[in-house]
């Protein structure tokens, strides 16, 4: 499952500190043979991919 500041603030309408556009948190809650947890990914939207946050400087626009 994945959420993006986008997609959450619109379903909770939950005003917070802004959050860098284009990032996808993304929550392990089940893995057979490895940890759960949480990571961030970037979603490149003009080519619907995900990637690491790293691969590129966020811009907070």
């Amino acid at each position: 499952m994945y959420y993006t500041a986008e997609q959450w603030n619109k379903e909770h309408d939950i005003e917070r500190e802004p959050y860098p556009r284009g990032i996808a948190d993304i929550f392990v809650a089940k893995h057979r043979n490895g940890p759960l947890g949480q990571i961030k990914l970037r979603f490149l939207s003009r080519i619907v991919k995900f990637d690491n946050v790293e691969a590129e400087p966020i811009l907070t626009s």
